[in-house]
């Protein structure tokens, strides 16, 4: 016969025992970072109002109408977007820019891109309100610009101002900054 075995009191593991050793380190990391989230950021440390998160989706939508409107060259429409005293700043390799007021902006703008195929991206937007009036926002971006004999590809951000104009959001300054440029052939259609 076998010896008999000492009857012990059966204990159940703990949770991190049944996880095992590399998940309790991963439990132990994720924990960590959601601390040290909640610790820095203003949007855990302080909720936005409704009105702030109307706000900051109206000027989201005001971008976007910027690039389909530009894009699709409706000039009368996309110098809606300006206020009246707004100002535009971009250096690039094909042009340096630095106009004023809006009546500017939109003539500058169609004119030079008249005989251009576009396209802009503006990605990741950082909107800040800074009153129920203003705000600054800074988008990634990239373009493609198509004219007869070069095409012109760029990546970058834009740093903005923004106004609210009679209850509508505007843009009051536009700095295009660049990262990196690329000038080649134009592509066929």
């Amino acid at each position: 016969m076998f010896p008999a075995k000492p009857v012990s009191k059966a204990v159940p593991p703990s949770i991190p025992a049944l996880l095992g050793r590399h998940a309790q380190a991963w439990v132990r990391s994720l924990f960590m970072a959601l601390l040290l989230i909640a610790a820095f950021s203003p949007s855990m440390s302080s909720a936005a109002t409704a009105d702030e998160l109307t706000d900051i989706e109206q000027i989201q939508q005001l971008k976007a109408r910027y690039f389909r409107l530009m894009d699709t060259k409706q000039w009368t429409q996309w110098g809606e977007v300006f206020t009246d005293n707004a100002t535009v700043q971009a250096t690039s390799l094909i042009i340096t820019i630095n106009w004023q007021g809006k009546a500017q902006i939109v003539s500058q703008n169609s004119t030079f891109l008249a005989l251009a195929k576009t396209v802009h991206h503006g990605h990741m937007p950082e909107i800040t309100l800074t009153s129920p009036t203003t705000a600054t926002g800074i988008w990634a971006m990239e373009d493609r610009l198509e004219f007869p004999l070069v095409a012109y590809h760029g990546w970058g951000h834009y740093h903005e101002t923004y106004e609210k104009v009679n209850g509508q959001w505007k843009i009051k300054s536009l700095v295009l900054t660049r990262l990196r440029e690329r000038l080649g052939t134009v592509l066929t259609d």
